[in-house]
């Protein structure tokens, strides 16, 4: 890999341009010709992007790309987009439990909302404030709560994971033919052997 260290963040300026004027379009399509009620868009079949009901983990890249578009440009018909179907849409995510999901969903809009508001970006609105802060949360427990459920054995009723000690077990001969065996430095067992 060759690194060009004449290139600044100004000769990239025209590319960015180039991506923010592309995106708009598509993030209106996407907002336009996908129905709610069928889910969030996972991928395209022919071109047209459809929903799986078996996920919804794309609802936040979907509303938290018209954020980003805003942050941008700042055209506000994106915020809106983005603000108002987080506020509507997204909210049963944040308590959504057994799923992976949560980072998708929760900090690419309530997350990219609350750094917005803390940047000066939007303005403070107290209620706005408490409620991005809330979102993210209970996502955070809850995303910890079904990491650690993936083991039933090793998680507390709390949602705690059960940290379990992994033994090694290691064989060492001596001369009378007989095996010290231990796990760990508190356990020395001999055992004879043959």
């Amino acid at each position: 890999m060759k690194i060009d260290e004449t290139l600044a963040p100004d000769s990239l300026a025209p590319k960015i341009r180039r991506l923010w004027r592309l995106s708009a379009p598509k993030i209106l399509a996407i907002e336009r010709t996908c129905e709610p009620s069928r889910g969030a868009p996972v991928f395209t079949v022919d071109g047209v992007y459809t929903s799986r009901g078996w996920t919804e983990w794309t609802q936040g890249f979907q509303y938290g790309s018209a954020l980003l578009q805003f942050e941008a440009t700042r055209d506000p018909e994106f915020l809106a987009i983005g603000r108002d179907n987080t506020l509507r849409k997204v909210l049963p995510h944040a308590t959504h439990m057994g799923v992976h999901d949560h980072g998708f969903n929760i900090v690419s809009t309530y997350g990219a909302l609350l750094r917005m508001m803390l940047e000066g970006t939007l303005p403070p609105e107290a209620w706005e404030r408490a409620c991005y802060e809330t979102a993210l949360k209970c996502s955070a427990c809850l995303l910890y709560t079904s990491d650690a459920a993936d083991d039933l054995l090793c998680v507390d009723l709390g949602g705690r994971r059960i940290i379990k000690k992994k033994k090694k077990i290691h064989h060492i001969a001596n001369n009378s033919n007989k095996y010290t065996t231990y796990e760990d430095a508190t356990q020395l067992h001999t055992m004879n052997v043959g």
